[in-house]
């Protein structure tokens, strides 16, 4: 039986920095797995099943949540380090790639999205590069990390000891509750690091957006940076379209996303109908941003109206699996 698994993801080259640097008395055997295979989480769990104590590096194209649900339902139950090496100079640039890889028949996700869940869900951050950058940036860089993933020891590369020493440290928080974005909403956010230009508030309004205004706004002002840059948005909410079905907002770089919640996660009444957002970036006006939120949302005539008029106005949104209209 395995004694140990890492999961290595992150980019390519400083995974295979972090290999190189890797000390042989841990006795880590190395398995890569090719970007382009076609069931990497089938080829997770084959890698795993052999005894020792394995390094399995996976691209950064990778999908993180499913990779973690595979090492989960391991039958040998042995501990695993989710590690994501990062590439300093190009963080802020991965995180605004807005090409899209497939990860399951029939559905595409943003690179961006790919490569801020493997930082949010991991378990130690390994950071090569970082002295190139300037004091400035330095600080920006791992205080923009420690507020995606507030719970994540951050290493910065190369730092032999220390990357040993916690080589074999698994969180003791779940995986769903490892994003600063939730933690943010849960009130449990505490980065380790902060800078001056590293931003992060809550927005929270009770009123449903009003899906053509929402939609102005994103394309208008948070394409164009009108409010600082938002790096990472995650939280709920609610269209005046579809006042039934809450929806998941995650936003990373220039593409966002609205995915339906389950039917059995739903608050049917429209009393529950509300936003509730984390936003994290450089040099964010909150104040500004928030204003700008509450003129997207329901104005008092338009609340008024009540919801069957809502949902007969303009939506651009693309279907939703479950949509009814």
């Amino acid at each position: 039986m395995s004694q140990h698994v890492v999961l290595l993801l992150g980019d390519r080259d400083a995974r295979e920095r972090f290999i190189r640097r890797l000390d042989p008395r841990d006795a880590f055997s190395v398995i890569r797995i090719p970007a382009t295979a076609a069931d990497i989480g089938a080829m997770v769990v084959e890698a795993c099943s052999a005894p020792g104590n394995h390094v399995v590096s996976c691209s950064s194209l990778a999908e993180s949540t499913s990779l973690i649900g595979e090492l989960r339902e391991r039958s040998d139950g042995m501990p695993a380090t989710i590690i994501t090496a990062i590439e300093a100079s190009t963080l802020v640039d991965r995180l605004h790639d807005s090409r899209y890889e497939p990860v399951a028949e029939r559905e595409v996700v943003a690179r961006s999205h790919l490569f801020a869940a493997q930082i949010e869900f991991a378990d130690l951050l390994v950071v090569d590069g970082i002295t190139r950058l300037g004091d400035d940036e330095r600080g920006a860089t791992l205080a923009l990390l420690g507020a995606l993933n507030p719970t994540a020891h951050v290493v910065i590369a190369p730092g032999h000891r220390s990357t040993h020493r916690l080589v074999r440290t698994v969180s003791a928080t779940p995986h769903a509750e490892r994003p600063g974005w939730s933690r943010v909403l849960s009130g449990t956010a505490d980065p380790h690091l902060t800078h001056p230009r590293v931003t992060t508030f809550r927005y929270e309004n009770l009123r449903p957006f009003h899906t053509g205004r929402l939609l102005e706004l994103i394309e208008d002002d948070l394409g164009s940076e009108t409010f600082g840059r938002v790096i990472r948005s995650g939280g709920f909410c609610r269209f005046s379209t579809r006042p039934e079905r809450s929806a998941f907002w995650n936003q990373v770089g220039a593409v966002i996303a609205f995915d339906p919640l389950p039917a059995d996660e739903v608050v049917a009444e429209i009393a529950a109908i509300g936003q509730d957002i984390a936003f994290t970036g450089f040099d964010l006006d909150a104040a500004g941003l928030s204003t700008a939120l509450d003129a997207a949302a329901l104005t008092d005539d338009e609340w008024l109206q009540g919801a069957g008029a809502w949902r007969s106005g303009a939506d651009d949104l693309p279907l939703w699996v479950h949509d009814e209209h």
